[in-house]
């Protein structure tokens, strides 16, 4: 795993326990600060996949 792996990884974890807490404060998966924090964290998947995928090689 590379920094860049290693970063996007670590950030993934931190929004990951961002969303669990917001989500047990607010009690709505509909509050704006859930779905920020949500889509972020789809962001930093989406980029997770595209770094793997672009450092695979396909048979």
């Amino acid at each position: 795993m590379d920094g860049l792996e290693r970063t996007i990884s670590d950030d993934i974890a931190t929004l990951s326990r961002q969303l669990c807490r917001l989500y047990e404060t607010h009690a709505a998966f509909t509050h704006p600060a859930v779905l920020e924090c949500s889509v972020q964290l789809d962001r930093l998947i989406v980029e997770c996949y595209r770094t793997e995928c672009a450092s695979s090689t396909w048979d």
